[in-house]
């Protein structure tokens, strides 16, 4: 979705899109001199999906951003990833990047496709990236761009010896 008012990215935090909120309403609002209601439909409009897509991306007091990862992950799904992840990571020049339940590879993948394959993953040709869904995905039909992703599911992107919080093998 492209935003005519808000001044956004896909990192940006719920309270950010708040604090542009609230300034658009104060400019916009039908209410107040110069306000115009189309304006301010096309402000809730874009808060609407702003809101439904980056709840869970905060800021902290220091104004540092993250994302909000407490949540249960079932241990096979974390043993999963985690298995993934370790088999890729060591890729020279492969690029790993965690969108909700799905693990994305790009850059220098040619050489390594047949290892890529056998691990379960497969060739998304508009993103040019290979993905990794989860076992009961189903295709909707609605082609996302990889940023419309990124702003609806949050974007972890790995590097050699990190593995998320959320992701790590819970010890016994």
């Amino acid at each position: 979705m492209r935003f005519e008012y808000f001044k956004v990215d896909f990192q940006t935090s719920i309270e950010e899109c708040k604090r542009q909120y609230r300034k658009l309403c104060m400019r916009w609002h039908p209410d107040r001199p110069n306000g115009d209601l189309k304006a301010m439909q096309k402000v809730n409009s874009e808060w609407d999906y702003l809101s439904k897509h980056n709840f869970n991306i905060h800021e902290d007091k220091d104004g540092n951003v993250y994302t909000d990862w407490n949540q249960d992950v079932p241990d096979d799904v974390t043993q999963r990833f985690a298995a993934i992840i370790n088999a890729v990571i060591n890729l020279d020049g492969v690029g790993i990047e965690i969108c909700g339940s799905f693990i994305w590879l790009d850059g220098n993948t040619y050489e390594y496709r047949e290892v890529i394959k056998a691990l379960g993953f497969k060739w998304a040709r508009r993103k040019k990236k290979w993905y990794m869904a989860p076992k009961k995905y189903r295709k909707s039909g609605t082609e996302w761009s990889m940023s419309e992703i990124r702003m609806r599911y949050g974007s972890h992107v790995i590097t050699e010896g990190y593995i998320p919080q959320h992701m790590a093998l819970k010890s016994a």
